[in-house]
């Protein structure tokens, strides 16, 4: 069985999910959407980014906007995301 290439890279990983850039744009993949066949296969893989995962960046990205964060990156808001209200704690 073979590993996924996330698993055990913590900067990697961090990098990945917590851009400091403060557009909350979805992150491109390090690797192929085919990469990971036969476990997960390129067309799952392809809903899942650009259709789901984009679909919580975008809702991010208006609830950060409607709330006045949007001079903040994504990790200094989720840094503090305790003082935020429950909409933007539970956008994904």
């Amino acid at each position: 069985m073979m590993a996924l290439p996330l698993i055990g890279n913590k900067q990697l990983t961090k990098k990945l999910l917590l851009p400091k850039s403060p557009l909350f744009n979805l992150p491109e993949l390090p690797y192929a959407y085919n990469s990971l066949e036969p476990f997960f296969d390129e067309k799952s893989l392809k809903i899942h980014h650009l259709e789901l995962h984009n679909e919580y960046a975008l809702t991010f990205k208006s609830i950060a906007a409607r709330e006045g964060l949007t001079h903040k990156n994504a990790r200094d808001i989720l840094m503090e995301i305790s003082q935020h209200n429950d909409e933007l704690k539970n956008v994904g």
